[in-house]
């Protein structure tokens, strides 16, 4: 209608209200651009123009980053991504079973909800969206310091960026990894402390070779520890332990039956006292 046919008069004060563009429509114009953009930036006085392009793209060249060498043509790459983005954003809506739950909730009046839900991909699409978000850093920092960078290219480079860190199911996906990068982090640092702590652990399970009491008292201060340490992280193994000092009382003991004493009555007799201490070289240390 016409504004006459609404009732507005000459003088009449209207608030007009300016929608922005979706972030398909954004992407939709910014493939069209790309070509155009590049062409704009190109040129001897504009070497770094193309930097954000470049960075977003390909990643940094420094000697000193970690990320891939730049190659291949910047237009071709540029709209490969792009096409990419459209193409998770069109095939995850165009099918009602995609849609997430969240939506389907608030369109029927329900309250909305936590997306989990993944974009299906292909593996043409995974390898042609691959992009890190070290290289959005990047580009983002060369965008703030590039020279003569047309409007256009800076429009295309943002809207890029949007997909990355703005569209619903690419967060969703994002804040489940990293919620898994935290936790494998926590088992990797847990684990870590429980190989540290282990390696300070003494093996039980061999049989040990004693041949006198001081031997069997050492054993027997040794497990006495090692059975405190486990203690002192609620793990308790004293039958462990006991048996080890055990066995190698056992093996002094067979040790000093291999070499019985001569028939002097003295020497039995010390025999027979070393005997005594060595069934009783474990107890002080229990």
């Amino acid at each position: 209608k016409g504004l006459k046919e609404q009732n507005v008069s000459d003088g009449s004060v209207l608030t007009l209200i300016r929608a922005s563009a979706s972030l398909s429509e954004r992407l939709g114009l910014a493939l069209a651009a790309v070509a155009p953009a590049i062409r704009a930036a190109e040129g001897p006085h504009r070497k770094s123009a193309l930097e954000p392009a470049r960075d977003l793209v390909f990643g940094p060249s420094g000697e000193g980053v970690s990320a891939p060498a730049r190659r291949g043509s910047l237009e071709q790459a540029l709209q490969e991504v792009i096409r990419s983005c459209l193409e998770v954003i069109e095939g995850y809506w165009s099918n009602p079973g995609h849609v997430p739950m969240a939506i389907r909730q608030c369109a029927a009046g329900g309250q909305l909800q936590a997306l989990l839900e993944a974009a299906p991909l292909n593996e043409r699409l995974v390898k042609s969206l691959r992009l890190p978000f070290a290289n959005i850093a990047f580009a983002r920092r060369t965008l703030a310091s590039a020279e003569h960078c047309p409007a256009s290219l800076v429009e295309v480079v943002e809207t890029v960026i949007a997909f990355f860190e703005e569209y619903l199911p690419q967060r969703a996906v994002a804040a489940a990894a990293i919620a898994a990068a935290e936790e494998a982090e926590l088992a990797y640092i847990v684990t870590g402390r429980i190989v540290h702590f282990a390696s300070l652990l003494s093996p039980m399970l061999d049989p040990p070779r004693c041949s006198d009491a001081e031997a069997v008292a050492q054993l027997a201060c040794s497990a006495a520890e090692q059975v405190q340490t486990l203690a002192s992280q609620c793990v308790v193994l004293p039958t462990v332990h006991v048996e080890y000092v055990q066995k190698a009382i056992d093996s002094s003991g067979l040790a000093y039956l291999e070499n019985p004493p001569a028939a002097d009555p003295g020497d039995r007799i010390r025999w027979a006292e070393e005997v005594v201490a060595l069934q009783l070289a474990g107890v002080p240390h229990f």
